[in-house]
């Protein structure tokens, strides 16, 4: 294997990597959201389902 197909094959693997890392940051991030509004709006839908049955 010469040089130059020792670096597309390099930037290749750094390429998926950057991918797989990047893809991983949107999961956290989506999850570290849904963790931040999920209960909120968890106690939102409860305060609105009891005012619902009070009325």
């Amino acid at each position: 294997m010469n040089l130059l197909e020792r670096q597309i094959l390099t930037r290749f693997q750094l390429f998926f990597i950057l991918q797989k890392v990047k893809n991983s940051l949107y999961i956290l991030l989506i999850t570290f959201g849904l963790f931040i509004n999920g209960p909120a709006d968890a106690e939102e839908e409860i305060e609105e389902n009891c005012l619902a049955t009070l009325e």
